[in-house]
């Protein structure tokens, strides 16, 4: 069990009875990267209370931790506990996974061959540098694409790289290469400001003062650069709120970069937090990630979450997640609570209604469908969403869809690659 760990976070409700987030909690068990003897008792103690194998396996797929939940199971002689489907499909989507990665590594090293060599530096963002630093096997966390943050004023010049390595820009995402199967993404802005401008309320900063903070690492013998460690968790907690957290891997990563941390770190972090004008931001996350994972903070990271003062709503939304294993559909309007009243109003504006090019997207609508028909589209995905959370509340665990958001358009996550359908049992 990890340290730390509450026992009641793996206690069944009333005596004799099924534990409804049994199988969310077999997969927040499931975040370590190396399991051990401790790790096997914690999971052989939750399989005792009897999950739904085929639920366990369809939710590890929809979370993207196949590849950990596949790991951790070996490790501890339970994986023929799943049924022949479950089992089957969580080991080929560790080494689907394996494969993947390592095939989207060498791109990215072919890639930074030629930027390192244009002296262009590039940032790496979200999977491909938490693969390298907080994973020890690249079948563990998987990659649906690379996200590459570049200056704007060196653009031009990176496109041209790419043409020449055979990557052809996306008719409909400007900033979106491929070639074969490898998607790149290239961002001018961390949190994705060039598709929605108001993000750059989110911020007390400019985007250039965070990346002037960025340390250098070696990806296949070629320089890259990362964000510094506490702006990395920064992006990390607005992204994966940004989404409701809607995969559970977002907060293994978060876990697996600050296992081992030092005070002096976390205190780092709680002044960068402060200073990024993100600390609420942060300790929801960091919150929510010891609610899930049944850890309890010591020591400075204890003291980071001791400061917060999150609002009711907020504390509702994260007891929510611990009973259904998913925030409600609003949480990322709570990113605007940093901005000042002009800054949070053209947040919450833009999030509801973007830009006409980003409905477009969205709905798939052609170029010159008209303005005001996307608009009456899109009120009514929002009022459905209302409707939909009304009438969930009060119903059991959440088993959510890949996908998008009403308040976050499907086309601000990404293509995610689903294993085909599930079965019956694990609808």
């Amino acid at each position: 069990m990890p340290a730390g760990m509450d026992p009641s976070a793996v206690r069944p409700h009333g005596k004799g009875a099924m534990d409804p987030m049994i199988e969310h909690k077999i997969l927040a068990a499931a975040m370590e990267p190396r399991p051990g003897p401790v790790q096997h008792r914690l999971l052989n103690r939750l399989f005792r209370y009897g999950p739904d194998a085929d639920r366990l396996a369809a939710l590890a797929l929809i979370n993207g931790m196949p590849g950990l939940l596949y790991v951790n199971l070996s490790s501890a002689r339970l994986l023929d506990r799943l049924s022949q489907w479950g089992a089957g499909v969580l080991k080929r989507a560790y080494y689907r996974t394996a494969a993947g990665n390592i095939r989207l590594l060498e791109d990215l090293g072919q890639i930074l061959e030629r930027t390192e060599t244009a002296r262009i530096p590039v940032v790496l963002l979200q999977g491909a540098s938490i693969v390298l630093e907080a994973y020890p096997d690249v079948g563990l966390r998987p990659m649906v694409d690379l996200d590459l943050w570049i200056r704007a004023r060196d653009g031009e010049h990176v496109f041209s790289l790419l043409a020449n390595l055979g990557y052809a820009q996306d008719p409909t995402y400007g900033m979106t290469f491929r070639r074969g199967p490898t998607t790149l993404d290239l961002h001018t802005d961390p949190l994705g400001g060039g598709r929605i401008a108001a993000r750059r309320f989110l911020l007390a900063v400019e985007p250039e003062d965070l990346f002037r903070r960025c340390r250098a690492i070696r990806v296949s013998g070629k320089r890259a650069l990362v964000p510094d460690d506490p702006d990395r968790i920064v992006l990390l907690a607005l992204h994966a709120l940004k989404h409701g957290v809607d995969r559970m891997i977002w907060l293994a990563d978060i876990r697996n970069l600050v296992a081992g941390w030092p005070k002096d770190r976390w205190t780092q972090l709680s002044l960068r937090a402060q200073r990024l004008g993100q600390s609420k931001a942060v300790a929801c996350v960091l919150r929510l990630l010891w609610t899930v994972s049944g850890e309890r903070p010591t020591g400075a990271a204890a003291a980071l979450d001791a400061q917060a003062r999150l609002s009711p709503p907020v504390r509702w939304a994260l007891r929510r997640y611990a009973a259904r294993g998913a925030l409600p559909q609003w949480i990322p309007l709570f990113l605007a609570s940093r901005s000042r009243p002009v800054g949070r109003i053209a947040y919450l504006l833009e999030t509801l209604f973007p830009r006409p090019a980003v409905l477009r997207q969205v709905f798939g609508h052609p170029a010159q469908e008209e303005r005001a028909r996307l608009y009456i589209r899109r009120l009514g995905q929002l009022a459905g969403t209302a409707v939909g959370t009304v009438r969930s509340r009060g119903k059991g665990p959440d088993l959510p869809e890949p996908g998008g958001s009403a308040l976050m358009p499907a086309c601000d996550i990404g293509v995610r690659h689903g294993p085909g359908p599930f079965p019956p049992s694990a609808r």
